[in-house]
């Protein structure tokens, strides 16, 4: 049978049969299984890897069986086709459990949560223990393999913000607002592919085989971190990992920890079959670990300090109390007022007790011992780095231009590049031009001038010179200072352009120069050095797998030895052969070395071993790494402050790094760069942590006061915080310094639109789409704007002509969409949100809007099936839980619509109109004292918006609402009478037509209503 007709079978044997013939009749009998040779190489690597990272804790010698609690409330948001979840309760199990039997409990599907320094990676380790020794007795047991989430992120992906905009009444326009900002394009989730590339990595072995072994289900992932991936890539990594598990290369198995506080902040939840709480340690463990470790004597001293009794209670934080107790000092612990300030306090006198021991370090046995102060520095400046990158492990080989992070170090780099380089390619030069003449000369091509020795080196030094400067000018360019000169430039050359001078000077020769030089530097990037011939992927995964520290950047050193000795010999033999002499050896083998490190730059990665040789140079002349690096590795893990794998470090605990790098940023704040400051705003704005936000912009700015995007994104902060006079000023700012500056022009067009000023957001939008014609974002923006003005036509020109400049924007066309509901254009307003559906599945604005759509079309059941659609994808997102509530309502399913409303409530309190949906479902169920306080409530919270804000028509419609239902006739005629004067806007009294459409549904009998409605409906001349 031909390969075609072939059964593909992939486990290699293990569930083949022998057939053998036993008088005459034939028996089936199985064949002693065997693990493939691959597997156990890979099960014997895992098994090494946890040991030695098992033996690396700090708390190794006295194991505890940790007290769980099973949370299954935690995982898979269950039930979401039911109305109302039922979560299962909490449950403590036994001490005796082990980690491995809860696992199973899980079906394979565990999640460990924990606070940080509970002793979350060690039961993950455990269980890896347990899932080895499986495997090891039981070849047919799937192999598991342990890595960090930390360095995840989406494949691709348009980091744009999806925050929520003005508060609409959730019946019009959701608080996901589609308007606020542009939504982030869906990446492609490819969490196989990050799976094999970390096994990879970590463990050494072949992607194919890596991809085999996924295809068949053999490995079982354990998940070390999500808290410590990116902040603003955490929730995208639960989505990507959900959806892996629906895939056909789902794992049968899974674990994953994560610290509890942070998970629980996610709104999408793991769909595993299994959560574990880690709980805290009881006064009798924390006894037996005194005991075991021959610390009777902290005893009582331990246990007679409430405070610190409360912050031992996790195995990390008890083994450092054990080892730091006596650094403490106990005035600066009884000023400690939280818990935060006494567990930096411990971590502080962990660090100075374990770098002033007495003890001998074999790493500086011939050389003396960096002092406290200085291994504190260095070890702050590592953990910076790692927290900057959301990285937990280490190699030396890592290091790169992106650790020069203040001015000093970048021009120092800078600097070094020129000559460095400069030298290099000068050498190269000497010799590489006199090959040429020689050959050209040989084949008489053309005839070529004797060029001198010091001209062929003055001309090669130029040339790597000017390498060089681009290298440093790829540095350069980050600093604030640099891109603020470079768009001043920009601003001054567009004036000039404007005025017609730009023209004439053009016409001169010199103003040719700098572009012939930027184009030479891009030659010489892409042909002088050709780095692509070199594999760097290829070197940068070999690194991770070797167990020296900084033999990578050893190897490539060594391979230029055979590279150039090779092409010498090579070259003087061809060269001698061509002259048919050997007279000039001498001067044939100096040009041969002069050309031969050319080779070894390109094809052996020497401009690798030079770069990263520039950044530590330029580290070290700053103090800010020590020369020889492994060594001070290697003692900082001898002193149980880092941890050794191979070639790789890592702190001892991810507490440790943060510390450190937060002391660094504390208490240095001066040689910390602007851009790191930056870094963290960002992540602290996308995790919605706006006050830390806005102190790390500020310290931004304060290091650099033009620091023009800095400036501007802390004015989207003060937005996103509703303070919107704040935002307006950095804004302006912003705009101040680069008045060319698109996005921060269309940004406070957004800003005037949520305070309502509509005729300046749109002198904003027509501004920046003046400058950029083709900017679809801003044009979106104005489309937006025109339908909040009730220009319809203007919105929909807006939105087509976006539409047409990217045709697969799934906002965009949402809008549009949008747009026709308004106009009350059903059939085309579900064209278009269907089509933004389809471009992205898990856009729930659209999904919960198209249910709107259906809902006053009153299709009632494909309403329900968006809004729940569009709530399993959010479970919090309250505007389509309350949509869903007021369904039900006109459903008459009044139970549901009651579940909806409470869960709204609990959501946000402050919501009058959730508190009004609740009040007619229990008007409808009979229940009129309820009815009565919701009603209450509703009008006092309306009532004193109307006070504050009396031209807030929408509000001044919805307490009339209030009003009428409750049986306050009078006072809801006026409101609607002065609302129906003073309102310009059509929208709002349609609006208001349909909330007593809906409620005449529910209470058809309500005259009041039907007499208020037909009033309205005057107004607007409807039939």
């Amino acid at each position: 049978m031909g390969k075609r007709g072939r059964r593909g079978y992939g486990n290699q044997g293990r569930d083949q049969i022998n057939i053998e013939q036993v008088n005459g009749n034939v028996m089936l009998k199985p064949k002693e299984t065997v693990r493939p040779t691959a597997e156990q190489d890979l099960l014997s690597t895992v098994r090494q890897w946890v040991e030695s990272r098992l033996e690396g804790q700090l708390h190794h010698a006295v194991r505890l069986n940790l007290q769980k609690e099973t949370q299954p409330q935690q995982v898979r948001p269950w039930g979401m086709e039911m109305k109302v979840a039922i979560a299962q309760p909490s449950q403590l199990l036994s001490p005796e459990t082990t980690i491995g039997q809860v696992f199973d409990q899980c079906a394979g599907r565990l999640l460990i949560l924990g606070e940080p320094g509970a002793g979350k990676t060690t039961s993950l380790l455990d269980l890896a223990v347990e899932l080895v020794q499986r495997a090891k007795d039981d070849p047919q047991q799937r192999i598991p393999v342990v890595v960090d989430l930390s360095d995840w992120q989406p494949t691709t992906s348009q980091l744009a913000s999806r925050q929520s905009g003005n508060t609409s009444r959730f019946r019009r326009v959701s608080q996901k607002n589609l308007s606020e900002f542009l939504p982030e394009q869906a990446p492609v989730w490819s969490m196989p592919n990050w799976l094999a590339s970390k096994v990879r990595e970590r463990y050494g072995f072949l992607p194919r085989q890596i991809k085999q072994w996924l295809e068949e289900k053999r490995l079982i992932p354990l998940l070390d971190g999500l808290d410590e991936v990116r902040p603003e890539y955490q929730p995208d990594c639960v989505r990507a990992i959900n959806e892996w598990l629906k895939s056909d290369l789902r794992p049968r198995e899974i674990a994953l920890c994560c610290r509890r506080e942070q998970y629980e902040a996610y709104t999408q939840k793991l769909e595993f079959d299994g959560a574990v709480y880690l709980q805290d340690l009881t006064d009798e463990q924390i006894q037996t670990f005194l005991t075991e470790t021959n610390r009777d004597d902290l005893k009582e001293s331990l246990v007679a300090d409430a405070d610190f009794l409360a912050l031992i209670r996790r195995p990390l934080l008890l083994s450092m109390a054990v080892l730091a107790y006596q650094e403490l000092e106990p005035t600066q612990w009884r000023r400690a007022t939280s818990a935060g300030d006494r567990l930096n306090l411990l971590l502080d006198a962990y660090v100075r007790r374990m770098l002033t021991q007495d003890t001998p370090s074999r790493a500086y046995r011939y050389g003396k011992i960096p002092s406290p102060e200085q291994s504190q520095k260095w070890l702050e400046i590592l953990a910076l780095e790692l927290l900057q990158e959301s990285e937990t492990e280490f190699l030396i080989e890592q290091i790169g231009i992106t650790w020069l992070s203040t001015p000093l170090q970048k021009w120092l780099f800078t600097i070094f590049a020129v000559i460095y380089w400069g030298l290099i390619v000068g050498v190269i030069c000497w010799g590489l031009i006199l090959a040429v003449i020689f050959w050209v000369k040989f084949y008489r091509l053309i005839n070529l001038p004797r060029i001198g020795a010091s001209s062929r080196f003055w001309l090669g030094f130029g040339i790597g010179s000017l390498y060089g400067l681009a290298c440093g000018i790829d540095v350069l360019k980050n600093l604030p200072q640099i891109e603020s000169v470079v768009g001043g430039v920009q601003i001054s050359l567009s004036s000039l352009k404007r005025q017609k001078i730009l023209r004439k000077l053009l016409s001169w020769k010199g103003i040719s120069v700098p572009t012939q030089i930027s184009v030479l530097i891009h030659k010489l990037n892409e042909f002088i050095i050709p780095r692509l011939s070199f594999n760097f992927e290829e070197w940068r995964f070999k690194i991770k797998t070797l167990s020296v520290p900084n033999q990578g950047i050893r190897n490539l050193w060594r391979n230029a030895i055979p590279i150039m000795l090779t092409f010498v010999l090579l070259h003087t033999l061809i060269v001698c052969i061509a002259q048919c002499s050997v007279s000039s050896l001498d001067d044939i083998v100096l040009d041969s070395l002069s050309i031969a490190p050319l080779l070894w730059i390109g094809l052996g990665g020497g401009y690798v071993c030079f770069n990263h040789f520039l950044v530590r140079l330029s580290l070290y002349c700053t103090n800010s790494i020590p020369w020889d690096y492994a060594r001070f590795l290697n003692y900082a893990t001898e002193r149980l402050l880092l941890q050794r794998a191979g070639g790789r470090y890592r702190f001892m605990h991810d507490l440790l790094r943060q510390s450190l790098a937060q002391r660094r940023i504390d208490t240095h704040p001066h040689l910390i760069s602007s851009q790191v400051f930056f870094r963290c705003a960002q992540g602290y704005r996308l995790m919605e942590q706006y006050d830390k936000a806005l102190q790390n912009f500020d310290r931004a700015i304060e290091l650099y006061p033009r620091y023009v995007v800095a400036i501007a994104n802390r004015g989207i902060t003060y937005r996103l915080m509703e303070r919107y006079e704040k935002a307006l000023q950095d804004l302006n700012c912003a705009i101040e310094i680069n008045p060319k500056y698109d996005w921060a022009i269309a940004s406070r067009g957004i800003t005037y639109r949520l305070m309502e000023r509509y005729e300046e957001a749109l002198q904003d939008f027509n501004r920046a789409i003046e400058i950029n014609p083709k900017y679809e974002w801003a044009i979106g923006h104005r489309g937006s704007t025109y339908w909040l003005m009730e220009r319809y036509e203007e919105a929909l020109q807006d939105f087509n002509r976006a539409i047409e400049i990217n045709s697969k924007d799934e906002w965009v066309i949402a809008g549009r969409g949008y747009t026709y509901l308004l106009m009350e254009r059903y059939e085309e307003a579900l064209q278009d949100l269907n089509r933004a559906i389809e471009l992205d599945p898990k856009y729930e604005w659209a999904i919960g809007h198209r249910g709107i759509t259906y809902r006053l079309m009153e299709r009632y059941e494909e309403a329900l099936q968006d809004l729940n659609r569009a709530i399993e994808l959010d479970p919090k997102y309250e505007w389509a839980i309350a949509s869903r509530g007021c369904t039900y309502l006109l459903m008459e399913c009044y139970e549901e619509a009651l579940q909806d409303s409470n869960c709204t409530i609990e959501l946000d309190p402050k919501e009058d109109t959730y508190q009004y949906l609740r009040a007619l479902a229990y008007l409808a169920l009979k229940q009129a004292e309820f009815a009565e306080a919701d009603l209450n409530i509703a009008i006092q919270i309306a009532q004193q918006e109307h006070t504050e804000k009396p031209d807030n028509y929408e509000n001044t419609f919805n307490l009339a609402l209030y009003h009428l239902v409750a049986g306050n006739l009078s006072t809801a005629q006026e409101l609607y009478q002065t609302a129906l004067e003073q309102t310009t806007f059509q929208t709002k009294i349609r609006n208001a037509i349909q909330d007593l459409k809906d409620l005449l549904r529910v209470f058809p009998e309500n005259i009041p209503a039907q007499q208020i409605k037909a009033v309205l409906e005057r107004k607007l001349k409807l039939p």
